[in-house]
């Protein structure tokens, strides 16, 4: 029997195991299914393949950036929804170090590695002592809706750059300012 698949196209249908091979084929791909789920239930699956991410916390809060100290790399830090959380063992488990809201940009000195600055709100916090203890610094000058990102300048880490975004009734403002002095002092800079 001739059929047509496509217009000017015909193909021969009238083999006479052409439906049996089919359905072989059928059969034996449904068996080999069948075998690497029992394959794979007897094996068990591993808790974490290597290429899928597992949550290490902190629980129950959302991190908007994440410090890693770069001379000592088990220890992490990770600006929340809740404020700064500090992590000694790779994120196994995780310690509250600065609880004041919102924490959206965090950095380390690099040459200082106990020097930490994080984006709160409208302005920067400063920690000298690896995160047990922190203070606002110096005012940013700017109408800051929110810090959203912090810089430092990896030659000379007491330069920081703070980046944030205002959409304000009165002025829609991007851009950033500069600290020259470890947060101290900031001059206003970037477009606007």
């Amino acid at each position: 029997m001739t059929r047509h698949a496509r217009r000017g196209t015909k193909y021969q249908t009238d083999e006479p195991n052409h439906r049996a091979s089919r359905g072989t084929m059928r059969r034996w791909v449904i068996g080999m299914l069948f075998a690497v789920i029992a394959l794979l239930h007897l094996a068990g699956t591993p808790a974490a393949p290597a290429d899928q991410w597992v949550s290490l916390g902190p629980a129950g809060t959302q991190v908007a950036a994440i410090a890693i100290d770069p001379t000592t790399p088990t220890t992490l830090y990770a600006g929340t929804d809740g404020g700064v959380f500090k992590s000694t063992d790779r994120g196994g488990s995780w310690e509250v170090k600065l609880s004041i809201g919102s924490v959206a940009a965090l950095v380390v000195d690099p040459t200082t590695p106990t020097t930490l600055y994080a984006g709160v709100g409208n302005a920067v916090y400063k920690s000298t002592s690896g995160g047990e203890s922190w203070y606002p610094v110096g005012s940013l000058n700017l109408k800051f809706a929110g810090v959203y990102t912090l810089a430092l300048d990896p030659t000379t880490p007491t330069t920081i750059y703070a980046g944030g975004y205002c959409d304000c009734a009165e002025f829609a403002f991007t851009g950033f300012s500069k600290s020259t002095d470890g947060g101290a002092t900031w001059q206003a800079g970037g477009p606007s």
